[in-house]
């Protein structure tokens, strides 16, 4: 056998271990359980989960509030969109944003015409407290896989921002010392 033949012979292995294993490609694996449930490899929003998002993903989504401020260009899959309960000019918004934290922050920064009032960053969760000439909003970020967070935000508009101001702020860290 010549030199390059024996280079050959483990890479020949190793397709031919992979194209033996079958399947297409997909996460399912060849002879899967037919009762067995498996993570998405699509996001609600027709696009693909990074690689160790799955379970950060929510699995079906809403329309994002018109007052929610989001960092340009940034994914965003809302799960939820409800009134709260105490006072229904507060939308709480939960979901998914594909953004590290920090990097949310960091997003938050380019909104044009924002301005946060309050910034708290840890890399692993952070808050953020912004407002526009539109809304004010609190977002509480935390960090679900390497690229991606889960968040809450409170969503009030900017003429009732006043009013609820108190219970905005109360969320904050700084609010609740």
């Amino acid at each position: 056998m010549t030199l390059m033949m024996r280079a050959h012979v483990p890479l020949s292995l190793c397709l031919l271990a992979l194209v033996s294993c079958g399947g297409d490609g997909s996460r399912s694996p060849a002879a899967a359980d037919p009762s067995a449930t498996y993570e998405a490899d699509v996001a609600p929003d027709g696009r693909p989960v990074p690689l160790g998002c799955d379970g950060a993903v929510p699995k079906t989504s809403v329309d994002t509030p018109a007052g929610l401020l989001v960092p340009p260009g940034a994914r965003v899959i809302v799960a939820s969109a409800n009134p709260r309960i105490d006072d229904n000019r507060i939308t709480v918004v939960e979901g998914y944003v594909e953004l590290a934290p920090t990097n949310l922050v960091a997003g938050m920064r380019r909104i044009d015409g924002a301005t946060i009032s309050f910034v708290e960053d840890e890399e692993i969760e952070a808050e953020v407290l912004i407002g526009d000439a539109r809304s004010k909003n609190f977002w509480k970020v935390v960090r679900t896989c390497e690229v991606a967070s889960r968040f809450t935000a409170l969503v009030v508009s900017a003429e009732d921002s006043a009013a609820v101001g108190g219970a905005v702020q109360s969320q904050t860290k700084r609010g609740r010392r």
